[in-house]
């Protein structure tokens, strides 16, 4: 599909190139999980290896790919990903600005008329509680305040004052599970072309709304998100370039968690007309949906139970407590450990146990070990199993989505990473054993070891939302389960210190009324 305005698709390339310099940092961070995130758990790419990324399926290879289309010479600065986990260690955001501000000054030798960023928004360090506002700050004082800053990020992201106020160009992606990433990406590159080209002035307006919800209560199709995101749409107009909703990420504890709407607008003197005016239908609408942000969740036991007696199959067993994209280790056995006690032959479950995996890759397939899986990661995780496991497959557990647009391809592309990967079965359920933790956004992670998940009888889903577009169509039925875990959706049960209170639903829901939305 082509997503190219056609104002942009017109316009003949000029013969001396837009050079424009790009750049990524990648990472939701968990603050409530144990350990921490290295370097070394970073793909740090620079230079060749970005530009290598054309064609590849991400926002960033999407950018590379549409370049010749834009005008545009691509500078390339530093792209460095991981997995959703715990607090990242300083040295991460110091080795990712040193390489920055290396690729912004060989890039401005020659002259640059912008910088384009993609960060998710949500990543904190043991000493930076918003990542992204400090690195577009550093961007800021590298390219003064002339040059455009155009930035991408997740809806999850926690929006501080900062990045809204030093960015020229703000995009969120609006859909959840993040289907538009790549094309929230090619939205955003032609207005910053048009900014650029036509030399327009423009402000982001951020406003911050005191309530956080947890993730299984930011589905975009799914109240309360839909009715602000159709909101949000309908604000958009000549003037009004891009309107955000970012539900934020609360599984991270920072003065910035929470509900976000920022404004793009074109620049006049002062605010725009009536600005005060366009955030009130918002309001009214998160009033409206406050507690809607807060989905039922089923008790294991009796979720099973009640499935058995529908009989109909497959039946998704959502466990959003060891949510493996909000950074929980994976490796949670309840389910597991259920299906067992029940009997479910037929079923399946992905643990991340590259313990296990070691023990298990020597021995040859067809052959039956005893064998410890899962449980490790601590006390939420339900204790490790001990079972007489059959050796089924292994692999690299590399594969290529089935679903080119799925949650994961913005960020990382149209190949996952499982790493060495076991499938093991035990009492007749299928047991996949990956090294590196995978998100369940693509049914090619059971079908390259051998599986349709289609015939499976259970499946243990360790998400909130992100599976629902590749789950949902083979899915007869479905339940939200509630779990021990580090992601667990009682909000009131973590340990906050730095989120800014009062706040729904940490504190009593009258306090709304006299707390408006705060403009910053």
């Amino acid at each position: 599909m082509d997503l190219l305005p056609a104002a942009e698709r017109c316009c003949p390339v000029p013969s001396d190139r837009r050079r424009v310099l790009l750049a990524s940092l990648w990472h939701e961070t968990n603050t409530f999980v144990s350990g921490t995130t290295a370097l070394g758990d970073f793909l740090c790419s620079e230079a060749e290896a970005v530009l290598a990324m054309r064609d590849d399926g991400s926002q960033m290879g999407a950018i590379l790919s549409l370049s010749e289309e834009l005008g545009w010479h691509i500078l390339p600065g530093p792209c460095f990903r991981a997995k959703p986990s715990g607090r990242v260690e300083d040295d991460v955001l110091v080795a990712f600005l040193d390489s920055l501000i290396r690729a912004f000054a060989a890039a401005s030798k020659d002259g640059l008329d912008a910088v384009f960023l993609f960060l998710h928004g949500a990543m904190v360090t043991v000493s930076e509680d918003d990542v992204a506002g400090r690195v577009v700050s550093e961007v800021r004082q590298l390219a003064g305040s002339a040059l455009p800053v155009a930035v991408v990020i997740d809806p999850h992201a926690n929006v501080s004052p900062r990045l809204a106020s030093l960015s020229n160009l703000l995009f969120s992606y609006r859909k959840n599970p993040h289907t538009d990433a790549v094309e929230t990406a090619i939205q955003a590159a032609g207005l910053l072309n048009r900014v650029i080209r036509e030399k327009l002035r423009t402000e982001v307006l951020h406003w911050r709304f005191p309530v956080v919800w947890p993730p299984t209560g930011t589905a975009s199709a799914d109240r309360p998100l839909q009715p602000l995101l159709d909101q949000a749409r309908r604000t958009e107009g000549e003037d009004i370039l891009r309107v955000n909703v970012c539900p934020g990420f609360a599984h991270a504890d920072t003065p910035d968690t929470g509900l976000s709407i920022t404004i793009v607008h074109l620049k006049g003197e002062g605010r725009p007309p009536g600005s005060e005016e366009l955030i009130r239908p918002f309001r009214r609408l998160v009033q409206d949906g406050l507690r809607e942000g807060f989905p039922a969740e089923w008790d294991l036991g009796q979720a099973v139970e009640t499935a058995l007696s529908c009989g109909e199959f497959p039946c998704l067993l959502v466990e959003p407590s060891d949510n493996v994209g909000g950074g929980a280790p994976g490796d949670g056995t309840w389910v597991l450990q259920h299906l067992i006690e029940r009997g479910a032959r037929g079923s399946g479950v992905v643990l991340c146990d590259p313990e296990a995996v070691k023990i298990a890759w020597p021995v040859l397939e067809g052959e039956t070990i005893p064998l410890v899986v899962g449980g490790k990661s601590g006390p939420l995780a339900g204790g490790p199993v001990v079972l007489r496991a059959r050796i089924v497959r292994k692999t690299n557990g590399s594969f290529s989505v089935e679903d080119k647009n799925n949650h994961t391809v913005g960020a990382g592309g149209h190949v996952v990473r499982m790493g060495p990967t076991v499938l093991l079965e035990s009492q007749g359920i299928w047991i996949l054993l990956n090294s590196i933790k995978t998100m369940p956004s693509d049914l090619g992670q059971w079908r390259c070891v051998g599986i349709n998940p289609e015939e499976l009888m259970f499946i243990g889903i360790k998400a909130a939302v992100a599976h629902r577009r590749a789950y949902a169509p083979i899915a007869r039925q479905s339940y939200t389960i509630s779990t021990p875990g580090p992601c667990g959706s009682d909000l009131e049960a973590l340990l906050y210190h730095k989120l800014q209170r009062p706040i729904f639903p940490l504190d009593p829901v009258e306090f709304f009324d006299a707390v408006p939305a705060e403009r910053s």
